[in-house]
């Protein structure tokens, strides 16, 4: 699909009263493609959704959209990911948005956005309750201009993403001051970037008294056990949070356990993953001996042990056990372990799917698997 296919397209849009759904993916589509859209937005009433995966869009493209924004009053939700917008093209965009009230959700990702684009746009967005930027190198004063937009009173972000954005420690505690005083935000991700133990512990001490955040995901950055036990004490006080996703670190038993001593509180967490976090037998021990109405568990990629393998199976047999969705992979769990999880499924009247791909059952452990599941 290139700018000739969509020169076409946008002659339909420009007469078409039904289609309210656009979204192109995968494309070698430009900015004199994007251009004829954007154009033919302007006086089409019926488009509600925009979507553009392309990476040829260059800031030409990005000054279209933000014209066509300025005329559009139907269009809620735009999707723009893959192109080389820059700076340019998002103060285009931006340009827009200062007269736009209409937009509800707002995806500009991996399109070369730095700290002058995103204060650009983040100065001027109005009623976006869903803002993904993820895979732009926003920079620290990125970071602190989004921080500016969580505390507007005017504010309606309801979900935020910033993965691959390059936000370190200070980048987190410029956020952390943000959560502390914003009263809308229900998700937030930071995954994948680079935040290290003190950063972590000041997003923690914040998410603690935040009253309205719900999902957060921390997978996949540079914290440790002091991170773990920081999550551990939000965890004591949060009461609100109901997912939290904190794989790829390197919490270890100890890290764990600070966790463990939150959850053993928390009555709220339905959704926890804790995988490729290098938590051995002690620190599964832990956690499932005191998770309580947990539904979604995902501990995958941690050598767990047998002595873990058990703990969990001894979770699945508990009257109290909740958990629905359950995922071992790569845990080296053997023919022993996979023995045990056997006994306890057929224990079981809860679970609804069960993952232990990439282990090293051999047909025997296998075997007691399937005679298990038969009668569950």
């Amino acid at each position: 699909f290139g700018d000739s296919c969509a020169i076409k397209l946008a002659e339909i849009l420009s007469d078409n009263t039904s289609l309210t759904d656009v979204r192109i993916d995968r494309t070698i589509l430009g900015s004199t493609g994007v251009t004829s859209l954007a154009n033919a937005l302007k006086v089409n009433k019926t488009v509600r959704t925009l979507g553009i995966d392309g990476g040829n869009m260059t800031s030409e493209a990005g000054r279209a959209i933000g014209e066509m924004l300025r005329h559009n009053t139907t269009v809620t939700s735009l999707f723009l990911r893959g192109g080389r917008l820059g700076d340019s093209g998002a103060r285009g965009i931006a340009i827009g948005l200062a007269q736009n009230t209409t937009i509800a959700q707002l995806s500009i990702a991996h399109s070369s956005i730095g700290t002058a684009g995103i204060k650009a746009i983040t100065k001027v967005i109005q009623n976006v309750t869903r803002l993904n930027l993820s895979s732009n190198p926003v920079g620290y004063d990125g970071v602190k201009a989004i921080a500016r937009l969580l505390v507007k009173s005017c504010s309606r972000l309801k979900f935020l993403f910033l993965d691959h954005c390059n936000i370190d420690e200070f980048g987190a505690k410029e956020l952390a001051i943000a959560l502390s005083r914003n009263s809308c935000l229900e998700e937030l991700s930071v995954a994948c970037n680079d935040i290290n133990d003190e950063g972590m512990c000041a997003l923690a001490e914040s998410v603690a008294s935040n009253e309205t955040l719900q999902v957060l995901y921390i997978t996949y950055n540079n914290v440790g056990q002091n991170a773990g036990r920081a999550i551990g004490e939000m965890l004591r006080h949060n009461t609100t949070v109901t997912s939290l996703f904190l794989s790829g670190g390197r919490l270890g038993d100890s890290g764990a356990r600070g966790i463990a001593l939150g959850l053993a509180q928390k009555r709220t967490i339905a959704q926890l993953s804790i995988a490729n976090s290098s938590i051995g037998t002690a620190g599964i021990k832990a956690i499932t001996k005191v998770i309580q109405n947990v539904t979604r568990l995902n501990l995958s990629g941690n050598p767990v042990g047998y002595g873990g393998v058990k703990a969990i199976a001894r979770l699945l047999v508990k009257s109290c056990c909740r958990l629905k969705f359950l995922f071992l992979d790569h845990c080296n769990i053997d023919v022993f372990g996979a023995k045990e999880l056997a006994i306890a499924l057929s224990r079981n009247s809860c679970l609804e799917e069960l993952s232990v791909a990439c282990n090293d059952i051999n047909d025997e452990g296998m075997c007691a698997l399937a005679e298990s599941v038969a009668s569950n």
